[in-house]
């Protein structure tokens, strides 16, 4: 019997966010400064501020399935998981091969406990991308969660191929190895662990980075202000 098929109580469940920092391509007629500023605001965690760019890159044009991903993620963010799906959802309606809109969603469905639709999200994903590391292992954390150990090494050797510099990668395929009893594996996996970067100190480089393109932007969008006629100009 397939344990994918175990129905698990709600719980929480922390994926990574590679597929979210890649820049989701706006269309023609979007806001291009609007779609670039939440995109940085995301990016710098700083979720207010990206709703209301992405909102506007919306309202702007309101078929760009790139900005209904961004202001979904956004509310992943916050933990509004709700309505971050009715964002993805949308996302996926304009545009059914919007690989990391499946992703995310699978994310906001996995946070509420929905880990079957979790699965067939991240399942969509990988068959729309299969080169992608970080779907490989988001579905190895959701497969550990309901107890799919050999399921979840499966997808987390399969990322560690694909992207093998990822630290964590290798602490959580260590946990699988636990847990079926293989202690040399996990050994392994835990020296190569130790011999990668920490991904706190990373991630707090990317988001100063991030912060700094934001202050960038947010001048570039003065200027334009400034520069622009006023009502009655020839």
């Amino acid at each position: 019997m397939c344990c994918r098929k175990k129905t698990p109580r709600a719980q929480r469940v922390s994926l990574e966010r590679p597929w979210a920092n890649r820049p989701a391509l706006p269309e023609p007629d979007c806001d291009l400064i609007s779609h670039m500023r939440g995109g940085a605001a995301t990016a710098a965690r700083q979720f207010d501020r990206a709703i209301m760019h992405y909102d506007m890159a919306i309202a702007l044009n309101h078929g760009d399935a790139s900005a209904w991903y961004g202001r979904g993620y956004a509310r992943l963010g916050r933990r509004e998981y709700e309505l971050a799906i009715n964002d993805f959802n949308e996302a996926i309606r304009l545009n059914p091969r919007f690989a990391p809109a499946y992703a995310a969603r699978g994310s906001a469905f996995g946070n509420l406990g929905g880990m079957d639709e979790a699965l067939a999200n991240l399942d969509e994903a990988i068959r729309l991308e299969p080169g992608d590391a970080s779907y490989r292992h988001a579905r190895g954390c959701v497969l550990q969660s309901l107890g799919c150990h050999y399921q979840a090494i499966a997808d987390l050797t399969r990322a560690i191929e694909l992207s093998p510099g990822q630290r964590r990668f290798h602490e959580d395929r260590a946990k699988s190895f636990h847990v079926v009893g293989d202690e040399h594996a996990r050994e392994t996996d835990m020296l190569a662990s130790r011999a990668l970067p920490e991904d706190a100190k990373e991630r707090r480089e990317e988001t100063a980075a991030d912060t700094k393109l934001l202050s960038l932007l947010d001048q570039l969008e003065a200027m334009r202000s400034a520069c622009a006629p006023g009502p009655g100009a020839p």
